[in-house]
């Protein structure tokens, strides 16, 4: 017969091995939904012949008027300004806005600072973020047919390649303006991976 001594030692020995087991278990997960990230990635790379940088997203910026993230590379001096930085499905998350020794900022898309060109269906227009947050799309004439749901597309012209950004949340037509005021929704969770890549 157990003592409640004894019984105490092997509760709390059982405790410890479920705890382990718990964080095994976690672990495994983690290094799955890793795995299936690289697979995207690895996949999208091939399908649209592209040369992309890893690189490691180590803080973000804490200010509520900036929208960057901070990360690190091995493979510095192939990034430069302005290049396109995309997550592991090859939805756009943002641009590389500087580099500062062996680090580099990233704008994402919902920086007020942040712009570029897009096209919405067949028409062209002007991707910013704002301060409150959300992203707009600027200077597509009110006569065009823009619908909710619409893919929001960036170019990368020197290989003709389409970046998907987002999707059409709302349109609103003002008859004192001559463009649609297009509100726009994020496909990417920019925070969701350690990881984002920088497109060559």
């Amino acid at each position: 017969m157990f003592s409640s001594k004894r019984y105490l030692e092997e509760f709390n020995k059982l405790k410890r091995e479920n705890i382990m087991l718990s964080l095994e278990l976690n672990r495994l997960k983690y290094l799955e939904e890793e795995n299936e990230q690289l697979r995207r990635i690895i996949k999208f790379k091939g399908e649209k012949n592209l040369d992309l940088i890893p690189i490691q997203v180590i803080a973000i910026e804490p200010s509520r008027l900036r929208r960057v993230i901070l990360a690190e590379t091995e493979t510095l001096q192939s990034i430069k300004e302005n290049m396109f930085v995309i997550d592991y499905n090859g939805y756009l998350i943002g641009k590389v806005l500087k580099l500062r020794g062996r680090y580099i900022e990233v704008m994402l898309i919902n920086d007020p600072d942040f712009t570029t060109t897009v096209k919405v269906g067949n028409s062209l227009g002007l991707l910013k973020g704002t301060l409150g947050g959300a992203i707009k799309v600027f200077y597509i004439d009110i006569r065009e047919d823009i619908k909710e749901g619409d893919l929001v597309l960036a170019s990368f012209y020197q290989k003709g390649i389409d970046f998907v950004i987002g999707k059409v949340k709302s349109v609103n037509y003002d008859r004192n303006s001559l463009s649609l005021d297009i509100t726009i929704e994020p496909v990417s969770n920019t925070l969701s991976s350690p990881t984002v890549f920088v497109v060559k």
